[in-house]
């Protein structure tokens, strides 16, 4: 299984879900460019750039098809994947992530894209962004998981994370693009207390996916790293029903 990480975190993030979901899968946890350990290139980056670099590593490694799941900003490049990839994409989770912003969306998110690169503009972004993120019962319970993220935005290039913003804005493969008439099986996953892909967004992309299946989950924007045994529940209880537990995926 391909594991896609959210906005300014990495790969590891996955540890301790990969660990509950188990079942003798591999994973596969990457960082995109200019998060974690991967630098970001000169390349402009758009959502087709990390969706190929995610192909790349795949053929660099060999896989011929993965599930892949993926959580905020990795669920969207999870949408490009199986847009320009489809025969390589066994199976989708998409959790915590959209189809598409609307015009407020785009804005509030350029906007955000626009404080990034401002001079300290990361500094002025980390509290707010934390507040979508998480819902008060988590940043009162688990202040590791929360202080975690905090250091993550904190040591998040301005730039990069604005230009990664910048690239989110263009998001729009599920109604342009006619490989979504048949997509591989998919199944999304909401926050219930997200606020930020919220419980409307997210019936709204799991009505946009033929057959997608949705289920929803206690926690906020980033419950499958602050709920995880449940999530993990979710997404086998998945595999087990509709692909019998056999995806043998990488």
């Amino acid at each position: 299984m391909t594991c896609l990480h959210p906005l300014a975190l990495d790969g590891s993030w996955y540890e301790e879900l990969a660990g509950e979901l188990g079942n003798g899968r591999r994973y596969l946890c990457p960082d995109f460019r200019g998060h974690g350990g991967t630098e970001y290139g000169a390349t402009e980056i758009t959502l087709d750039l990390l969706a190929e670099d995610v192909a790349a590593l795949w053929h660099q490694l060999g896989i011929e098809t993965s599930a892949v799941l993926g959580v905020s900003l990795g669920g969207m490049v999870a949408q490009a994947l199986a847009t320009r990839h489809r025969d390589s994409v066994e199976s989708l989770v998409l959790m915590g992530t959209t189809a598409a912003f609307d015009a407020q969306g785009r804005q509030h998110t350029a906007h955000r894209a626009a404080v990034a690169r401002g001079d300290g503009g990361m500094a002025q972004l980390v509290e707010p962004t934390l507040q979508r993120w998480f819902d008060e019962d988590t940043i009162r319970a688990n202040g590791l998981l929360v202080e975690r993220a905090r250091a993550c935005l904190r040591a998040t290039d301005g730039g990069v994370h604005g230009s990664v913003l910048d690239a989110m804005c263009d998001l729009d493969y599920i109604q342009s693009s006619s490989e979504w008439k048949s997509p591989p099986t998919t199944l999304v996953i909401g926050g219930e207390g997200d606020t930020s892909a919220t419980p409307e967004v997210i019936k709204a992309l799991a009505a946009a996916v033929p057959g997608a299946e949705l289920r929803m989950v206690e926690g906020g924007h980033m419950a499958a790293f602050e709920n995880v045994g449940p999530v993990a529940g979710v997404v086998n209880e998945f595999y087990e029903r509709r692909l019998g537990g056999t995806e043998q995926s990488s």
